[in-house]
């Protein structure tokens, strides 16, 4: 079967795998508005995320670095599970990882997270907000070699997000198990267009960007995207439910210590317009008052109470 080079792979699937790493990195805002305590729970929520997601499964034995300024995750499969871990440089080196990518900052990261479309994408490449780094698999300039190595760790994942006709269109025809009369009829007129050209001639080929696949990466980050803010949602209103509950524990507690302290101090014989002038002064709130002087009106009989302080606003 004809082999392609592919110049958007590289980028394609260092997104595909590693474009939420740093979502939250430790002490800076994120694109829901709220941080990951620290970088090492980033790692622990994107592990949770890739592994549980369908079309991640279908990767193969994989070894990808992702670096936002001076953070780098590593990000590997073994077998049938990702693991993710904080790294440092260019994690393990060109020589040991399949893709690295690399952004010149956090805001440069957000800014292609947070407006996915191929447009943007594009704009970004060559250092404006990203550089593709030479690797295993991708050459000096960002060119991939479609081979059997390839096709084995990641045409499993484009093949589920995508039919075979538009693999030829995003010039991924290595992908392809096998080339029906119609599929090569497809082949023939996009290697005419002048575009593309087929690996195994003696032209160089020096690929363009292609539309589709923009449009394919921006699928890919979409999907992370959701996958991780998900995640980081169910954990935020799972806190603020919390902290609610807790607050209402507070505040029922403190009407109970002024409704004892008031009901202490009719007992004395003070009055309850003097009671009330009293606190005011000590700075509770008339609602706080009124709900206090309220239940305790209510109540049938008095209880004893003990001598106690005045709460302490």
């Amino acid at each position: 079967m004809i082999r392609k080079r592919a110049s958007q792979i590289a980028f394609a699937f260092l997104l595909l795998t590693g474009i939420v790493l740093v979502l939250h990195s430790s002490g800076q805002p994120s694109i829901t508005g709220f941080a990951v305590k620290d970088s090492s729970q980033t790692g622990v929520l994107l592990e949770s995320a890739l592994n549980d997601n369908s079309v991640f499964s279908k990767a193969g034995v994989s070894n990808l670095c992702l670096i936002v300024e001076n953070i780098s995750y590593d990000v590997s499969k073994t077998s049938d599970v990702f693991v993710v871990s904080q790294s440092s440089g260019d994690c393990d080196g060109p020589l040991q990882e399949d893709l690295i990518i690399k952004f010149n900052s956090y805001e440069d990261f957000l800014g292609v997270v947070s407006d996915p479309t191929p447009l943007n994408i594009v704009r970004g490449r060559a250092g404006v907000h990203y550089y593709i780094l030479p690797s295993r698999m991708v050459q000096t300039g960002g060119n991939v070699i479609c081979d059997a190595e390839f096709k084995a760790k990641y045409c499993p994942v484009a093949r589920s997000l995508t039919t075979e006709e538009e693999l030829i269109r995003g010039d991924l025809t290595c992908c392809i198990d096998k080339l029906t009369p119609e599929l090569e009829k497809l082949m023939e007129e996009h290697y005419a267009s002048g575009t593309f050209v087929n690996e195994d001639s003696p032209v160089v080929h020096q690929p363009a960007n292609n539309g589709f696949w923009m449009w394919i990466i921006g699928l890919f980050v979409g999907l992370l995207v959701i996958i991780l803010i998900s995640v980081i949602t169910l954990r935020v209103m799972t806190k603020e439910q919390t902290k609610k509950s807790e607050s209402n524990a507070e505040s029922n507690g403190t009407i109970d210590q002024l409704k004892a302290y008031i009901e202490q101090t009719l007992a004395q014989g003070y009055s309850p317009e003097q009671i009330r002038a009293y606190l005011e002064g000590q700075g509770w709130s008339d609602a706080k008052l009124d709900e206090a002087f309220s239940a305790i009106t209510k109540q049938e009989s008095q209880s004893v109470y003990s001598p106690i302080s005045i709460p302490e606003k």
